[in-house]
C-alpha cells in the first residue's frame, strides 16, 4: 500500500491522500471519501483512514479529501456558498482521479452531510458506479410510527412523558421568531434537508436504470428521529424495482459515527462484502 498527498482542482486549493494497492490493475472502482459535516477528511475517530487501508489490502484505491474550506482545503477565490460548490469540488476529485490513471469509474462515501452530497454527486456524474450512505436520506412510513410510539401508548406514564415533552416542544417553537428561514445561529451550509419524496424517487430510478449500486447503512442514531427498521426504505419505495442495485443494512445498537470498534468492525464487512459481490469480477 502507499499513500500520498495530493493537491487538484483548478485553483489547486483541494487537498486529499491518495492510497494505492501494492496490486493495480484490476479495474476495480476508486473510492472517493468525502467529509461528514466540518471533520477533517480523516473521517469521525479516523473512520475514513482505516476503511481505505484495509480497502487496499483488497486492491481498491482511494481518495479522501476535504471539500473547499473545510479541513486543508482552502477556500476557492469564487467563495464556497454556492450550495452546489461541493459537486464541483466532487467532479474535480474524479478528474483528478481518471486523469491519473487511478480510476475510470467510483463509488462515493458519505457520512451524515456526506452522504447528501454522495447521493447529488452520483445523480450528476456517471461515472458514479456506487454509493456508500451512512444516515443518509430516509422516509417515514406507517411501520416507523407504529414502532416508534406503540411503546409509549403500551405504558401510560411513558405517554404522559411522551405528551409533556411533545407541549414543552411546542411552547417553546411559538416563542422562536417566525418564519421558514434559518436561525441566526444556524448554519445554512449544515442544515439537513431532506428532498421532497418524489424527487428521491426520480433520483432512485435515474441511478437503477444506469446499474449504480447502492449502500445504505443506518444506525441507532438516527432511529427516533426517521428510520428505526431495516425493511424502512423499501416499503418507502414500493413502487420501486430496484433490480438487485439496493442494499439495505440496519445497524440497531451502533451510534451514529460508529464510536464502538465492535460495531466499526461489523460496519467495514459490511462494506467489503458488498463491495467485493457489487465489483469484482
Amino acid at each position: 500500500m502507499k499513500e500520498r498527498v495530493v493537491t487538484f482542482g483548478p485553483e489547486r486549493n483541494l487537498v486529499g491522500v491518495l492510497t494505492q494497492p501494492d496490486q493495480a490493475g484490476r479495474n476495480l472502482p476508486a473510492l472517493v471519501f468525502l467529509n461528514a459535516g466540518l471533520l477533517h477528511r480523516v473521517g469521525p475517530y479516523r473512520m475514513h483512514v482505516d476503511l481505505a487501508r484495509r480497502l487496499a489490502a483488497r486492491g481498491y484505491p482511494s481518495l479522501r479529501f476535504d471539500l473547499a474550506g473545510r479541513g486543508d482545503s482552502a477556500r476557492a477565490s469564487t467563495g464556497t456558498d454556492d450550495p452546489d460548490a461541493p459537486l464541483a469540488d466532487i467532479r474535480h476529485a474524479l478528474d483528478m482521479l481518471e486523469e491519473g490513471g487511478h480510476g475510470t469509474h467510483f463509488v462515493l462515501f458519505g457520512l451524515c452531510t456526506g452522504a447528501d452530497h454522495a447521493h447529488r454527486g452520483a445523480v450528476l456524474d456517471p461515472r458514479v458506479t456506487g454509493t456508500i450512505m451512512l444516515d443518509g436520506y430516509g422516509y417515514r412510513t406507517w411501520k416507523f410510527f407504529v414502532r416508534r410510539y406503540a411503546p409509549a401508548l403500551l405504558s401510560p406514564a411513558r405517554l404522559l412523558r411522551s405528551i409533556s415533552s411533545r407541549l414543552g416542544n411546542i411552547l417553546s417553537h411559538a416563542r422562536e421568531p417566525a418564519g421558514d428561514g434559518p436561525r441566526p445561529d444556524q448554519d445554512e451550509e449544515f442544515l439537513w434537508r431532506l428532498p421532497a419524496k418524489a424527487d428521491f424517487a426520480g433520483d432512485l430510478r435515474a441511478l437503477v436504470q444506469r446499474e449504480t449500486r447502492m449502500l445504505y447503512i443506518y444506525t441507532a442514531g438516527v432511529s427516533s428521529d426517521y428510520y428505526n427498521y431495516q425493511d424502512q426504505f423499501r416499503d418507502a419505495f414500493p413502487d420501486i424495482d430496484f433490480r438487485g442495485c439496493l442494499q439495505v443494512q440496519m445497524f440497531p445498537d451502533a451510534d451514529h459515527e460508529f464510536t464502538l470498534l465492535e460495531d466499526r468492525a461489523r460496519m467495514f464487512d459490511t462494506i467489503t462484502g458488498w463491495l467485493d459481490r457489487n465489483f469484482m469480477s
